[in-house]
């Protein structure tokens, strides 16, 4: 087939796209979202217990706090903060099973949740739905940066349900168009506007490449595993 077009609506980093382009597959990128730490006045000097969703999160608190215990969505974000020595009790691919393992192990304590200013209400509903303690504070703020785009991309990488906003305040799908979502969460914003989707088996952005490589060329893939 002709070397499959591809949209991604974050900046990989060259490793990442390097993944891309040594499987033929032209790559398009851009940012669909921006990220702006805010003051946070009422974020405390020392956090006993952080539940931390993103490294945007982490990043955004990292020089105002200190953490002593974190609970934490993402193997990535989950990697950064113990490289900062902090110590990670629990880690979770998805939220809904971070608060279920809070539900179950610590629901007797008391969080900190710095969060986006959109953020999903999956955490403070589930901790609330538990009568677990917590205090919810805006430690930074996503921007949508709608872009149109003139060409039919074989696929679209989206990252969060943000960008999936993003994208659509200035573009139409193409019937043509896969959708390449990083999670069940992103999957969810995507399937308002089309049924052609396709969910990294983990919710990684290596995962959401392997995913998009195994689907234009799955006998090479294949060939590629075996090895």
């Amino acid at each position: 087939m002709p070397h499959p077009s591809i949209l991604s609506t974050k900046k990989l980093t060259t490793a990442q796209e390097n993944l891309l382009l040594q499987a033929k597959i032209g790559l398009v990128s851009y940012s669909a979202i921006a990220i702006e730490s805010t003051p946070a006045p009422s974020l405390p000097k020392n956090i006993e217990n952080a539940i931390i969703t993103s490294q945007n999160t982490f990043k955004a608190i990292q020089n105002k706090t200190t953490i002593k215990n974190a609970f934490v969505v993402g193997e990535k974000t989950a990697t950064l903060l113990e490289k900062n020595g902090i110590n990670v009790k629990i880690h979770t691919h998805y939220a809904a099973d971070l608060v279920n393992e809070i539900k179950n192990k610590y629901a007797h304590k008391h969080f900190i949740f710095p969060c986006s200013s959109k953020r999903r209400d999956t955490i403070p509903e589930g901790l609330r739905n538990n009568k677990i303690s917590f205090t919810e504070i805006e430690a930074y703020k996503t921007t949508l940066c709608p872009k149109k785009f003139n060409q039919i991309f074989d696929g679209i990488l989206f990252f969060s349900p943000s960008g999936v906003e993003s994208f659509y305040a200035e573009n139409t799908i193409s019937a043509k168009s896969v959708l390449f979502c990083i999670g069940t969460t992103t999957a969810s914003a995507a399937k308002k506007y089309s049924e052609n989707i396709v969910i990294a088996s983990k919710p990684t952005i290596e995962s959401i490449i392997i995913s998009v490589v195994k689907y234009f060329f799955p006998e090479r893939w294949e060939k590629t595993a075996k090895r």
